[in-house]
Parts: structure tokens; sequence; C-alpha cells
């Protein structure tokens, strides 16, 4: 079975190097020399604002989730 399974993934595997071959070419990779898609990106007050935000929203449900009565109940029918 395992085997079975190992086959089909190198020959899916072999037919799609066949299409990301003809989409490099299509778009030029090693045409220029300084070809990249590195962006360096920081962060800014306004994601600073969401992860304190969600950080808190995180810790507020946990605190009620705490509670009694709000936590997960056991199903018992």
């Amino acid at each position: 079975m395992v085997i079975v399974t190992l086959v089909s993934i190198v020959i899916l595997t072999l037919k799609d190097t066949g299409q990301i071959a003809i989409a490099a070419d299509i778009r030029g990779f090693r045409a220029v020399r300084k070809r990249t898609y590195y962006k360096d990106t920081r962060m800014t007050k306004v994601d600073y604002i969401a992860l304190t935000l969600l950080i808190a929203l995180l810790a507020i449900g946990i605190y009620i989730s705490g509670l009694p009565g709000m936590g997960a109940t056991p199903y018992n029918p």
C-alpha cells in the first residue's frame, strides 16, 4: 500500500515539474540577474495595536472560560 502511494506521489510530482518549468520560462526567470521577490516589511503602530487587542481578547476569553458555568460543560444525556 505504501509503495502504491509513493509511486503515485512521484508520478504526480514529475507531471507538475513540467508545468512549473513552463511557468518559470514564461515569467522570464534568469532573464535578469537581480530578480528577487524579497520585500522587507516592518510592524507599524496599527499592527502593534491590533496585536495588543488580540492578546487582550485571548486573555479575557481564557479568564471567562474559567468562571463557573462558563467553561466547557460535559455532555451528560
